[in-house]
């Protein structure tokens, strides 16, 4: 069996690039061989009826030159060829996508077209972009560059240079492109548990500090961004000043971009939650609800089944169960399909047990995949949930006895399983504290307070102040 490093490419296809590199492969402009068009077309027919990794390469040399002895040698260059072919489609094709018409001035200046330069770079200047994104401010430097190459190259005075225009476009895309990643940095800082050495980072944010930069999005977001994302002081100011931004200049990102500002701001909120913060929760739901309705989070008709769950979760915290039936069914069926029925399941669940339709929720919970140790224990947590508000203590101990037992057999990554053995805990001190003892009950609300991690702390606190 062989691996043919071209698979892995030609299979990252979508419909439009297998029709668009067919015509690339057989235009004569891009290749003049029969043989390496032919290996494309078996290697579709290959894909489309053997979806594997590996084949045999000898089939293969047999199908494209059937009257001939299989040859090493020329196979790997006939691959090589192919693959050859493949990377300079989609350097194309990138390359398409970006537009980056500097290399058109580039061109014209080389080619002593000066007149058509100054045509092409008035009209750039005065047409107005549709993204403003570091990449956009990168190209206005790109085209100002090639003026100054214009002008140098002229060796005249005669022509006006746009020095500060160049010096400006330099500047936010670095800014821009500067804050971009140190975002990035925090968030995989807190992820990975690491720490990251960046240079400059501290001066840039105190330069820009009341700078009319800050009022172009590319530079404004991200500089808002780092300072919540950082934490300190005024975090909420620069989380509120972000989202009234975002919301203005949605339309001058790609979708993509749109989408990472919305989960840079989520993984902000997120991090308060278990404080019990309504303010971060009402914050984290009306994320969630414009990344969903505005189409951000779905890509290639998926919904990813964290943010689908986590929209069910944020919402009937905050009671917003009309919202988030119709959510479920309006969302479920754009989940990947081996998550499909599980979640679907558990979604239900929760909001049949927000509604105190527990008869239901116990139904489905009863359903659960015994072999998703997550989903599993899941199911538990909300059971053990309803049997105490249904004050049924022995169905209680037996579902906390249960998830006990299940966790010591089964490999559970110990981050949850800390948090599950942490509920499983104070549910039991709970049961068995005296609801007229007010120092045990201020004893437990602090033990509540202080336990990390625990996601069912507002659960459990608002059992204690019930007693």
């Amino acid at each position: 069996m062989y691996k043919i490093a071209v698979f892995s490419l030609i299979q990252s296809f979508s419909r439009k690039e297998f029709h668009l590199f067919h015509k690339w492969l057989h235009s004569p402009f891009h290749n003049a061989r029969e043989d390496v068009q032919k290996l494309y077309v078996c290697i579709r027919q290959i894909l489309e009826d053997y979806p594997q990794n590996y084949w045999d390469k000898t089939v293969i040399w047999a199908m494209i030159y059937p009257n001939e002895v299989y040859n090493d040698a020329v196979f790997r260059q006939l691959t090589y060829l192919l693959r050859k072919q493949v990377e300079a489609f989609i350097v194309h094709q990138e390359q398409e996508i970006e537009q980056n018409e500097h290399y058109l001035l580039r061109a014209l200046r080389k080619r002593g077209l000066d007149k058509l330069f100054e045509k092409h770079y008035k009209k750039m200047q005065k047409r107005k972009p549709m993204l403003q994104n570091d990449t956009y401010w990168r190209q206005q430097y790109e085209q100002e560059l090639e003026s100054l190459f214009l002008h140098q190259q002229q060796q005249t005075r005669t022509t006006e240079l746009h020095l500060d225009q160049l010096l400006d476009s330099l500047d936010v895309q670095y800014f821009a492109a500067k804050l971009k990643y140190a975002c990035s940095m925090l968030t995989y800082q807190r992820v990975y548990k690491t720490n990251y050495q960046t240079a400059l980072i501290q001066e840039i944010l105190v330069y820009l500090d009341g700078h009319q930069y800050l009022e172009i999005p590319a530079v404004g977001l991200y500089y808002h961004c780092y300072f919540f994302l950082q934490g300190g002081e005024n975090t909420q100011a620069h989380f509120s000043t972000f989202s009234e931004l975002l919301s203005k200049s949605e339309q001058l990102f790609s979708a993509r971009e749109v989408k990472n500002f919305y989960l840079l701001a989520i993984n902000y909120v997120i991090r308060h939650l278990n404080s019990g913060s309504r303010w971060h929760l009402e914050k984290a739901f009306e994320l969630y609800q414009k990344g969903i309705l505005g189409g951000f989070f779905i890509e290639d008709g998926i919904l990813s089944p964290w943010t689908f769950l986590n929209t069910v979760k944020s919402g009937l915290r905050l009671g917003e169960h009309t919202w988030i039936e119709q959510f479920i069914r309006d969302y479920v069926d754009f989940l990947p399909s081996k998550f499909h029925k599980a979640l679907s399941q558990e979604a239900w669940a929760r909001l049949y047990y927000a509604q105190k339709r527990y008869n239901r929720a116990i139904a489905l919970l009863r359903q659960v995949d015994l072999k998703d140790s997550l989903q599993h224990l899941t199911a538990k947590m909300i059971l053990a949930k309803i049997y105490y508000e249904l004050a049924d203590l022995d169905r209680l101990e037996n579902v906390l006895s249960s998830a006990k037992q299940y966790m010591n057999r089964k490999d559970v990554q110990p981050h949850y399983k800390r948090n599950y053995k942490n509920i499983i805990h104070l549910t039991q001190a709970l049961i068995k504290i005296n609801p007229y003892d007010r120092t045990a009950k201020k004893q437990l609300e602090e033990e509540i307070n202080n336990t990390q991690p625990l996601t069912e702390r507002a659960w459990l606190l608002e059992q204690i102040h019930n007693l």
